[in-house]
């Protein structure tokens, strides 16, 4: 309960040794795993669990989620089924059926599922929020009406904030954008409220900490399989990453926590640039290929023979220091959008609170900026090529910027990344709606739907600001 997992799993062992048959040791164990972001290594205990007490519904929950981590939400579906046929009544099996199907994109039989858990208080919030972002809401639509029309009384401070955002995104769709935009700043104030401990380290702190002398010197692997597609959330990476995972030689990973960890492992998202860069100093050669050697092996899980796979976590921007480091041949993709745009996304979307930048726009417009001004930084110091690929242009060209994109990964062209929204593939982010159709460009310019509520934003975003309002915004 206090996460601090390698104890508990020591003492874990040796329980195990002298029970080697309780499926709760087991199931503990495979938790800590999880907690400790090896998905890998928690699959082992959890089954171990499951075929010591297969009726026990917290062991195939767990079982599941770790399958859905390693990309595997069919077979997750599948243990939750299962589940079900035992406990059919279980709404918490109900829910992560449902998220399982929008992953696998069988959304009508999600948002059936979703429609009987709004009825539901403890689901009520989540529901609702799903109903709302796997579609465009008409004022006939009667999930609108549901939307609208929930009440919140009784709820806890984060599920109001869900609703809130929920009802954004419905207002938002029905062009009723000053109403929208209270609800997005509801939700925002709610988020605020419920956030404890330590912010995350800032962009500024990675600047400050970073100089050309420290890569001087490459380490690590010489692997070209990883690719990194990084940029803000809410920037067009998804789409980037199932055009490349479309590719009959390519594969996309979703997004892998994995380098953030080990970031925060190795001292490099410390809050003071010079313990920073002791931190990375530290980094030898011997450490940089065990670690490359570490991160490759959850790249290639379930994707032995892919010539190239995409790592689509966007705040690698933070980590792309450690990436020159452990692999100098890798290639990294930076995606832009309108920077009002993707703030008024970050703003407007339910986001975990490492996001919490977010939760005000002056604080979002300043982040952004931040993360501007790292990138220009990278560019001047890594030894490696940073390509650029703008949402609006990829939009405007589809093909011209997807065989350029599929160039620059060293693959020969393949027609069937112009149809990414007809694989089937696995999508478990925020934007597994949109990824689902083809490129459209009705996000373009959302920004101005809310432009008399974005002062702030302006401001922090300095120079950054959308050409028309810099005057204003100092």
């Amino acid at each position: 309960q206090q996460e601090k997992y390698r104890d508990a799993l020591e003492i874990l062992a040796v329980a195990a040794r002298l029970q080697p048959k309780s499926a709760v040791i087991h199931f503990h164990a495979g938790r800590c795993f999880r907690g400790l972001h090896e998905p890998d290594k928690a699959l082992g205990p959890l089954e171990t669990a499951m075929a010591l007490d297969p009726r026990d519904i917290a062991i195939r929950l767990a079982l599941a989620e770790v399958r859905r981590d390693l990309n595997q939400s069919a077979a997750a579906l599948d243990i939750v089924d299962a589940g079900l046929a035992i406990a059919p009544g279980n709404t918490v099996c109900q829910a992560l059926k449902a998220s399982l199907l929008l992953d696998l994109g069988r959304r009508d039989e999600a948002l059936g599922l979703y429609r009987d858990l709004a009825l539901i208080p403890r689901h009520r919030a989540s529901a609702l929020l799903e109903l709302a972002q796997s579609k465009t809401l008409g004022e006939t639509d009667p999930d609108a009406t549901l939307i609208l029309d929930a009440p919140s009384e009784g709820m806890t401070q984060v599920d109001q904030a869900i609703l809130a955002f929920a009802r954004g995104k419905c207002l938002e769709d029905l062009s009723r954008h000053g109403e929208a935009f209270e609800n997005y700043a509801k939700a925002r104030k709610l988020r605020g409220a419920t956030i404890s401990g330590r912010a995350p380290t800032g962009p500024e702190i990675i600047f400050r900490a970073f100089e050309t002398s420290q890569f001087e010197v490459s380490h690590g692997s010489d692997s070209e399989v990883p690719v990194f597609i990084v940029g803000m959330p809410r920037s067009g990476t998804s789409l980037v990453e199932q055009i490349i995972g479309s590719h009959a030689h390519a594969a996309g990973a979703g997004e892998m926590y994995d380098l953030l960890h080990l970031g925060q492992e190795l001292g490099l998202l410390q809050g003071d640039p010079a313990a920073l860069r002791d931190a990375f100093r530290k980094i030898d050669g011997n450490t940089a290929e065990k670690l490359a050697a570490r991160y490759l092996h959850a790249l290639r899980r379930g994707r032995p023979d892919a010539l190239r796979i995409a790592d689509k976590m966007p705040h690698n921007f933070m980590m792309l220091g450690l990436i020159a480091k452990l692999f100098p041949k890798a290639r990294i993709i930076h995606v832009t959008r309108e920077p009002a745009d993707t703030c008024i996304s970050c703003f407007a979307n339910n986001l975990s609170d490492y996001h919490r930048y977010a939760n005000d726009l002056g604080s979002l417009g300043r982040y952004y900026a931040s993360y501007d001004k790292l990138m220009r930084h990278w560019r001047d110091i890594l030894p490696l090529a940073i390509h650029d690929i703008g949402y609006e242009t990829l939009v405007a060209e589809p093909e011209r910027q997807s065989r350029k994109l599929i160039d620059v990964l060293g693959l020969d062209w393949d027609a069937a990344c112009l149809r990414f929204f007809e694989q089937g593939r696995t999508v478990t982010t925020f934007s597994r709606g949109q990824v689902r159709q083809p490129i459209y460009n009705r996000s373009i310019g959302r920004w101005r739907k809310f432009e008399p509520y974005l002062g702030p934003l302006f401001e922090g975003l300095g120079d950054l600001a959308p050409e028309e309002k810099k005057s204003r915004s100092g």
